[in-house]
């Protein structure tokens, strides 16, 4: 299973399971092959970052893969990017 963790629909993909992070728990630890994060951990205390990883992990079976992602300043705001 392709987990994709996301706030928007229009960033949903086919061939996984498109989910917002509150539904994480719809996962079973060790269930996902794949669990891909693009522009959600910015949205969340940065105290908080660390446990939102962890639960991420868990849900990952042995040897799957954890893909992170966030907008690039270069393309969101290229004036200010030095």
């Amino acid at each position: 299973m392709k987990v994709n963790i996301t706030f928007d629909e229009d960033n949903n993909l086919n061939g996984y399971l498109n989910i917002s992070p509150n539904q994480l728990s719809s996962v079973d630890d060790g269930e996902a092959d794949e669990v891909r994060a693009i522009d959600v951990l910015p949205y969340f205390p940065e105290e908080e970052s660390a446990n939102l990883l962890m639960s991420w992990i868990k849900k990952l079976r042995h040897g799957g893969h954890l893909i992170i992602g966030a907008l690039d300043i270069y393309e969101v705001a290229p004036e200010i990017a030095y």
